[in-house]
Parts: C-alpha cells; sequence; structure tokens
C-alpha cells in the first residue's frame, strides 16, 4: 500500500512540473544547394545553418537537413508534425532554402538529388508545400510559421505550367503564418555573401527581444526592400490573430514618482539621462520604466553630491510608484542645502566686489579732486609769482602743476576701475536680489521637508 501511494505522489508531481513547463518549440530546418542535376546554389547550406543557430538560441528543439534526399524532407516533415501534435501549445517553425517550382498552382521543394524528367513527375519526386501545411494542421497546435526562401527561377527546361516564383497556397492552416522571400510570381536574389538577401535580413531580426513575430517579418520584408532597391519585396500571410515572441515579450513598465520641492532633478536609467514631467503640487513623474527592483537607475540633480541610487527601488508592473523615503528626503534635502550655500557664497562675493569698487571710486574721485584743487592753486600761485617776478617761486609752481597734472590721470584711472568693478557686480550673475529670494526659496523648502 504504501508503495502504492508513493507511485501516485511521484506521478502526480511529474505531471505538476509537465504542466509549468514552457510550451515546446519544435523546428524543421532545410538548406538544399548542392544538386546533382540542377544548377548548385551557394547560399542554401550557410542559410540553413545560421537559421537553425538562431531557433536553438530561441529554445527550438531543432532538425537540422543539408543537401537532403526526398526521403529525409518526408521523414523530418512526419516527425514535425508529430512533435507538434503532442504539445498543443507548441511553436512550430519550418524553413526551407533550396531550389523550389510552381506547377498547376502547387509549390514543390526540390530534393537534392531530384531527377526529374518531367513535370509530372514532380508529385512524386518533389516534397509539396502543401503536405507540410497539412502535415502542421493535423497537428492542430498554436503556432506554425513557414518560411520559404524558395522563390528562385524554375531551373527545369521542361517547365510548361510552371511559372517564375512560387504561387500562393490554396489552403492556409489557421494559426499559421506563411512567409516568402519574395511576392508571387517573382524571383528571389540568392546574395553575394554568406547568406541569401532574405535570410540576411531574417536573422537580423530574428532574436531581437520584445518583437512580436509578424514585426519580426514586418522589419525582414522592410529590410529585404531597402537592400534590393525595391527589386525584391517578400510576402507574409497570415491566419495567427494573437501575439507571440520567440525571443521574449517587451519588459512591463511603470511608473515613478516624486516631490522634487523645486529641484529640477533627472533620472538615469541604464546610463540614459531621461527628464520627467511635472504634475503640479510640486511632483514630478517618470513614465515608461521597467518594472521591478535591482535597476541600474539613479536619481541626479545640480549641488547634490552623489546620485541617489534607485536599485533597491520596485516599479509596479504598470502601475505609479511614489518615492517618500527619509533616505531620499534626506540626499534631497543636502542638495538643497548645498544650492543654498552656493546661493549665500555668490551673494558675499557680489558684497565684496562691491565694497572693492566702490572704495575705488571714493579713492579715485578723492585723488582726482586733490589734483584738481593742486593744479588750481599751482596756476593761482604762478600767476602772483610772475607778478612778484620771484623766479624760484614760479618754478616751484610749475612743478605743482605739473605734479598735479600727472597725479589727475591716476586719480582718474582709479576712479572709472572702481565704476568699473561696481558695473560688474550688476551685470555678471543673479542680481543679490535675486540671490536673497533664492535663498529664501530654499528656506521654505528646507523647512518644508523637515514636516514630511
Amino acid at each position: 500500500m504504501k508503495k502504492l501511494v508513493f507511485c501516485l505522489i511521484c506521478a502526480f508531481i511529474a505531471v505538476a512540473c509537465a504542466s509549468t513547463q514552457e510550451s515546446g518549440r519544435f523546428a524543421l530546418v532545410i538548406g538544399n544547394g548542392k544538386y546533382t542535376e540542377l544548377p548548385k546554389l551557394a547560399n542554401p547550406a550557410n542559410d540553413a545553418t545560421d537559421i537553425a543557430a538562431a531557433l536553438e538560441s530561441l529554445g527550438f528543439t531543432t532538425d537540422l537537413l543539408i543537401d537532403a534526399d526526398l526521403n529525409a524532407m518526408e521523414d523530418a516533415v512526419i516527425e514535425l508534425g508529430s512533435r507538434l501534435a503532442s504539445e498543443p501549445a507548441a511553436t512550430g517553425f519550418f524553413y526551407y532554402a533550396g531550389h523550389g517550382v510552381q506547377a498547376e498552382g502547387t509549390n514543390y521543394l526540390i530534393p537534392c538529388d531530384a531527377h526529374i524528367p518531367s513535370e509530372s513527375f514532380l508529385k512524386t519526386k518533389a516534397l509539396a508545400a502543401q503536405t507540410v501545411l497539412d502535415s502542421i494542421q493535423q497537428a492542430k497546435n498554436e503556432l506554425n510559421i513557414v518560411v520559404l526562401d524558395a522563390c528562385r527561377d524554375n531551373p527545369f527546361g521542361w517547365s510548361r505550367s510552371g511559372g517564375r516564383g512560387l504561387s500562393v497556397v490554396s489552403a492556409q492552416p489557421p494559426g499559421s503564418i506563411i512567409v516568402y522571400a519574395t511576392s508571387t510570381g517573382s524571383v528571389a536574389q540568392d546574395g553575394s555573401g554568406r547568406n541569401g538577401v532574405f535570410t540576411q535580413e531574417l536573422l537580423k531580426n530574428l532574436t531581437v527581444p520584445g518583437v512580436e513575430i509578424k514585426d519580426v517579418f514586418n522589419r525582414t520584408g522592410a529590410g529585404v526592400k531597402s537592400v534590393t532597391s525595391g527589386v525584391q519585396i517578400p510576402a507574409v500571410y497570415g491566419q495567427f490573430f494573437d501575439t507571440a515572441y520567440l525571443a521574449g515579450a517587451p519588459p512591463k513598465i511603470g511608473a515613478l514618482e516624486l516631490s522634487a520641492h523645486g529641484k529640477a532633478i533627472s533620472l538615469v536609467l541604464n546610463g540614459k539621462t531621461l527628464s520627467g514631467a511635472s504634475e503640479g503640487g510640486g511632483k514630478l513623474s517618470f513614465s515608461d520604466l521597467p518594472s521591478g527592483s535591482g535597476l541600474d537607475m539613479k536619481l541626479t540633480t545640480n549641488y547634490a553630491a552623489t546620485p541617489f541610487n534607485l536599485s533597491a527601488f520596485e516599479v509596479p508592473d504598470g502601475g505609479t510608484a511614489t518615492l517618500d523615503t527619509s533616505e531620499y528626503r534626506s540626499w534631497l534635502r543636502s542638495s538643497l542645502e548645498a544650492e543654498r550655500n552656493a546661493y549665500l557664497s555668490a551673494l558675499s562675493e557680489k558684497k565684496t566686489r562691491t565694497t572693492i569698487g566702490v572704495a575705488a571710486l571714493v579713492s579715485g574721485a578723492v585723488g582726482a579732486i586733490a589734483a584738481g584743487t593742486l593744479y588750481a592753486l599751482g596756476m593761482k600761485a604762478g600767476k602772483d609769482y610772475e607778478v612778484a617776478q620771484d623766479t624760484l617761486s614760479v618754478a616751484l609752481a610749475r612743478k605743482t602743476i605739473e605734479l598735479s597734472g600727472s597725479l589727475f590721470p591716476v586719480a582718474a584711472s582709479v576712479g572709472g576701475v572702481g565704476l568699473s568693478l561696481s558695473g560688474v557686480m550688476f551685470l555678471i550673475g543673479p542680481s543679490p536680489t535675486t540671490l536673497r529670494h533664492n535663498v529664501e526659496s530654499i528656506d521654505a523648502q528646507i523647512e518644508e521637508l523637515k514636516h514630511e
């Protein structure tokens, strides 16, 4: 009995664990380039290898076939369908690069060893794309993505009904996205580098986090169109109307609100500086922030000795958090006090410059007056001595006039410097009235902080 209970418990745990696992992801990637009877293609093997690596990095269990024959391709399609059928919530991904043709409205993917003497043999010697679609439709899983980078020109000389490129499938399964490397009836470029043009652009977008699957192919199509100057335009057909993210959904966002108390506060997130929006009442808010804690996030403001670290602060999912901690208030108060001291220092400097300027102005004025008086006295004395014919006194008077004449420019310069210093006092920086007003305003903010 105990053994039976133990087995039941183990079975229950196994089921519970299985139910919590992420839905399965299964992929089949085929790259055919080394054809035995058809023109060889340079890029499909590279394309398939790189796509398989990208899908594996996204958690896909991936089967990779390079230069496969028909049996290998058919077996792999059957295996993909079985895996998808085992998990209704699974995501399937089928990718093919290589020769592909259409005949009587049906698309065929050509195996590397194919010997197809006429169009009638396509049904038995090539893999119909519709077979892949039928297989995944029977699986009835949640999402299937089919990518066909096979829209190259028809390589068969016997082609009658087959046209250039591939045709639109007649029966697209529900919950599927079918992507062609180029538009219906057009030919895709094989590319001159490691990858074909389409796959090159797909690889740029496939593993980008936070990009919804339909937007992955929209971006890819835009890239192909740009690179080829509109010559090649991919086609996307969708029967999937939900949302899916192969590289992870975008992070949830929240907002942060705080009391700024007159300070210009910025938020630095991952090295990028963000400005907040004023909400009135001295409130400041920062929106579109990633939710959670442990973020590289801090606040900065002028006169703060160090930034305020917010790595331990948690931003709620879709909500607004209010920053109102004693640590934040202390940091804000210290920056306000530092700003207040800076204004007081500036006010003191202005007073000092004013005092020096006024002293220089007064000194210059006194010197100018003294020089002028001395000049007047010398002129009067000289005239009196000339009348008295006192040669020595006349010479002394002239020296007095010369001295007063040399002293006057010096005194005038001193006065001018004083006048300039006085003007600098009011022209550079805020006026004393403004500085005193700023100090009073900061005092009020500090007093308000004390009572919070």
